[in-house]
């Protein structure tokens, strides 16, 4: 199915958030490994790490709300089209059913006997 530019777009951004926050997960990681080991400057990758890990995660909310809103609008068009067909359809099928009603009327009448008094 076609999707709009904007929604490929958003989609593709939040792959990239989830890999950045994977990576940045790393960084926070192998930093406190560092200090824990008593290593010189590991405190700023873990730093730098979950720094970037807050920006990130900002970032893939707001991005995963509009891309909700998105959703939601295309849910609610494609639910208002299918309301539109249907009634549509019945429509038809009512058209339908007075035209044989109709016919069968006019049938019926010209061979229903006439009762003489």
């Amino acid at each position: 199915m076609n999707q709009p530019p904007e929604k490929e777009r958003l989609q593709a951004t939040l792959g990239l958030f989830d890999n950045l926050l994977i990576a940045f997960g790393v960084v926070v990681s192998v930093g406190l490994i560092g200090e824990e080991f008593g290593l010189p400057h590991f405190g700023v990758a873990v730093a730098v790490g979950v720094t970037a890990e807050a920006l990130l995660t900002f970032l893939h909310v707001r991005s995963s709300h509009r891309l909700d809103a998105m959703q939601e609008l295309e849910i609610a068009a494609i639910r208002r089209d299918a309301a539109e067909a249907n009634h549509l359809a019945e429509q038809d099928r009512l058209a339908k059913l007075e035209s044989k009603l109709r016919t069968g009327l006019l049938l019926g009448s010209s061979r229903m006997p006439t009762v003489r008094t």
